[in-house]
């Protein structure tokens, strides 16, 4: 096992079991861009669903609006700066719900997420997506990732997550199958097993190896107090046994914040342990991380030699609003870059823009660096909650030519309205249909020019479903 991959599996148990996991696809807000899409377009998009969403907080009954109480990541866009400024990438998310998350979530609840991606200097590709589907205690079941095919204009599987939770709702296995090309096959798992203070204590990886499972890696957590780690070890199946390749070791402060980090390699043959990086961070008194100091072992001259430093700044609110790191050079700390963010009423980052450092200027080079931007729309959980999706509605074929079948099931009859707009929210078709549960309908499109479209019901009782469809001639 080289040192770079007990690396990588080192910062993989810092992180925690955060697997991937997957869903079924109700997409109840305006759709996602065309496979190709300008920047202009994507920019103009984000900001079209930002100021739309601000007036519609409720997917309701009735039309009713609510008064929103939180907010959640609808979109976030990439931007690099100089000379001018492009898009490189954008994600777009989708839910049904009360379903949620930001930047500051450990997993944002979505129904589906779609990413694009720049193929040139205007425009964005759509190249993935990724569908959850959840159980009865709303823990994320499932994920999928899906791969976006241009030629068949489809989307074509990746891999599948599958999760299984304990009575206390925290995962236990995250079990991956993988595509060969033409179906998934199972893969690999993850195995999370936890103390009596519902701590984890271990997470096992394995390899399907086509009869069973064979082991591979283990992370083993030991706790001083409950919730916090003292140390991880991480260790390799030899075939027969588990060896130690590496461990980290934590200390806190008096307030419970984290202090340091030590991270050591074991040589094998000798069963010694090497040192590795350090860790050090202090807290401002409002427990704010002030900064963090990095260092790594020199065995040369058998000491600590700094490496990379930040220092983190905060506004009255306790948020932080500048980072900068610095990195050794030559044996001198010279800055490097800073990141400062701008949030939204809800204290969530709606901005986050990293700029060099300007050596001969000794300034901030404002032309030069790269950028995040997020969109964010307000909602209500308690009205989302009651706003359920009472039916399901097929649209075939995908794509369309110059008719579209849409079939429509209703779990109570009622009077509904079926309305076809752009992604830009215009009506384009509109009709209503007396009371029913069951409704078969042909919509002439051939008139309408190729791209991406949305179907919506409204139902007098409170369906709502909505749907995208693509147009080809």
């Amino acid at each position: 096992m080289n040192t770079k991959m007990i690396v990588g599996l080192l910062f993989a148990g810092m992180a925690g079991t955060a697997s991937a996991r997957e869903s079924r696809f109700r997409e109840k807000q305006p759709q996602p861009l065309p496979a190709h899409a300008t920047t202009e377009q994507v920019i103009a998009y984000c900001q079209q669903l930002s100021a739309q969403f601000k007036k519609e907080t409720n997917i309701g009954r009735s039309g009713a609006k609510t008064t929103a109480v939180q907010s959640r990541l609808i979109a976030d866009v990439s931007i690099d700066i100089g000379p001018g400024i492009s898009v490189t990438d954008s994600v777009h998310a989708y839910y049904s719900g009360a379903r949620g998350g930001d930047l500051k979530s450990a997993f944002i609840k979505f129904d589906s997420i779609r990413v694009f991606s720049r193929s040139s200097l205007s425009t964005l590709d759509l190249v993935s997506r990724s569908r959850q589907s959840f159980d009865a205690a709303e823990n994320i079941k499932t994920r999928s990732e899906q791969d976006w095919d241009a030629a068949s204009s489809a989307f074509t599987d990746n891999s599948l997550t599958v999760s299984s939770y304990n009575t206390d709702n925290q995962v236990t296995a995250d079990s991956i199958l993988e595509s060969d090309g033409t179906v998934l096959q199972i893969k690999s798992k993850q195995i999370t097993n936890y103390n009596t203070a519902k701590d984890i204590s271990e997470t096992i990886d394995q390899e399907w190896n086509g009869s069973g499972w064979d082991n591979i890696a283990r992370n083993t957590y030991l706790y001083a107090t409950a919730k916090k780690p003292s140390q991880l070890y991480i260790q390799f199946w030899n075939g027969s046994g588990w060896d130690t390749g590496g461990r980290m070791t934590y200390t806190y402060d008096g307030s419970g914040n984290l202090s340091t980090e030590l991270i050591e390699f074991q040589d094998l043959s000798t069963k010694t342990w090497d040192n590795s990086s350090f860790i050090t961070y202090t807290y401002d008194a409002a427990g704010n991380k002030r900064s963090e100091k990095q260092q790594q072992w020199d065995f040369g001259t058998s000491s600590w030699k700094d490496y990379q430093y930040y220092d983190n700044h905060f506004d009255a609110g306790n948020r932080l609003i500048e980072s900068i790191m610095s990195l050794v050079s030559g044996g001198t700390l010279d800055t490097f870059n800073h990141t400062v963010y701008k949030y939204n009423t809800y204290n969530q980052v709606t901005e986050e823009q990293t700029n060099p450092w300007d050596r001969t200027l000794r300034s901030w080079n404002e032309d030069n660096g790269y950028a995040s931007r997020y969109y964010y729309e307000e909602y209500s959980p308690t009205a989302l909650k009651e706003t359920a999706v009472q039916g399901s509605m097929k649209l075939f074929p995908v794509p369309a030519n110059d008719k579209l079948q849409l079939e429509l099931s209703l779990q109570e009859a009622q009077a509904c309205s079926i309305t076809l707009t752009d992604l830009q929210g215009h009506v384009l078709q509109s009709s209503t249909y007396a009371a029913g549960s069951v409704l078969k309908e042909t919509i002439p499109v051939s008139h309408l020019a190729p791209g991406s479209y949305l179907i919506t019901i409204s139902g007098a009782k409170g369906a709502h479903l909505a749907k995208q469809v693509i147009i080809a001639h």
